[in-house]
């Protein structure tokens, strides 16, 4: 797979460390695998330290760790299950993050840390009603190399507190223009996105909220448990539920 690394005031060096550092609004680009419809992974920050291979029997499969200096951000592509006959082009999902993102190819591993979101649109709705997954630490495990996955796109493991901000259909209701309802899900321990199994998994403590405002009254529906599994839509026609 081609990866490209460019950055707007170029490159150093550095022998003794073995690095090689790129400086000021870096992107990293590679296609990304198994979709209908082509699309680039991409990898921006502020500044990629590149740590290389050192010399020797290293194998035919090392590659370098890439450090890059926050704010940072990789947009990765999820595609409708159903995108060879609908046709529909995939929905980007954003993963940033302030303080930096470790890329660890050894352990098949994207590391964000501070103030981490992770965004996807939700089919239909505004860009202020994406999903959205923060927490403080997202851990993304990307497809071996050689392994054909079910979507090919990376599981994210959010260490808690965690929370999801989404929106679902109004459930309590027959009009069929009826605006959808503001949800969150909260958890202490963990949140870890499926993308083959169209789930995100929650745990410790969790709380799932759905709120409804109308003029003369506000109604809250809160579910408690150990544990909540939010199902995702695996088609564009489909809204999210928990």
């Amino acid at each position: 797979v081609p990866v490209t690394v460019t950055s707007k005031d170029g490159a150093k060096f550095f022998k003794a460390s073995n690095q090689a550092v790129f400086e000021r609004d870096c992107l990293c680009t590679m296609p990304q695998q198994g979709l209908v419809q082509p699309r680039d992974v991409r990898f921006s920050g502020s500044k990629f330290t590149v740590n290389l291979p050192q010399a020797g029997p290293v194998g035919p499969d090392a590659a370098p760790e890439i450090i890059a200096a926050g704010p940072v951000e990789l947009t990765f592509w999820r595609e409708d299950s159903n995108a060879a006959l609908t046709k529909e082009p995939p929905l980007p999902v954003r993963v940033t993050a302030q303080r930096q993102a470790k890329f660890l190819p050894d352990a098949n591993q994207a590391i964000f840390d501070g103030n981490c979101l992770c965004t996807m649109p939700q089919e239909g709705l505004s860009p202020d009603q994406s999903f959205t997954l923060a927490s403080s630490q997202l851990i993304a495990n990307l497809p071996k190399k050689g392994v054909k996955t079910p979507s090919d796109v990376p599981d994210i493991l959010a260490l808690g507190p965690v929370r999801l901000d989404f929106y679902v259909d109004a459930f309590d209701s027959n009009d069929p223009a009826a605006k959808p309802l503001p949800a969150t899900v909260t958890a202490v321990k963990q949140a870890h996105f499926l993308p083959s199994a169209n789930q995100i998994l929650f745990e410790g403590d969790c709380k799932s909220t759905v709120l409804r405002k109308d003029p003369n009254f506000v109604e809250e529906y809160i579910l408690s448990s150990q544990q909540i599994a939010v199902d995702l839509p695996a088609d564009a026609n489909s809204r999210a539920s928990a």
